[in-house]
């Protein structure tokens, strides 16, 4: 299950909050905790990781994987599990994030993750100009 908070906050007062170990990400200035992952949901994720980094080798670029923060404006600062960045990608990466839509987001849905992936974050996607969203479906 997705909690989400009351209160709107901006990206550089979510950037302010002390570290956690809970999983949570800024969509439209909402604080979103999401419960830790289950193993199964990890075990995709790194397969998902491992394939896509020997798949995209001929053209080149990068391949990141959650827990990072991605920037996108001052109130969307969402956690994708899986992302890649393509050599010439608009997304820059710096010392503690990343900023600008990847070219590759891929999340892989949890039971209590469902509706949020599918309807939230795929607007969220679209309206940044991601190229190209996957949506993996081990439930």
């Amino acid at each position: 299950m997705v909690i989400q908070t009351i209160n709107k906050i901006t990206a550089d007062e979510y950037f302010q909050l002390p570290e956690t170990n809970t999983p949570m990400e800024l969509i439209d200035g909402e604080i979103i905790q999401m419960p830790s992952p289950v193993p199964n949901h990890q075990a995709v994720v790194g397969d998902l990781c491992v394939l896509l980094k020997q798949n995209v080798k001929s053209l080149g670029g990068r391949v990141f994987v959650s827990p990072l923060d991605v920037y996108l404006d001052d109130i969307n600062v969402p956690q994708p599990d899986v992302m890649w960045l393509a050599p010439n990608s608009r997304c820059q990466v710096g010392e503690k994030r990343l900023s600008g839509a990847p070219d590759l987001i891929a999340e892989v849905l949890s039971p209590g993750s469902v509706s949020h992936d599918r309807r939230k974050k795929f607007r969220l996607y679209q309206q940044f100009g991601v190229r190209e969203y996957w949506i993996v479906d081990f439930v």
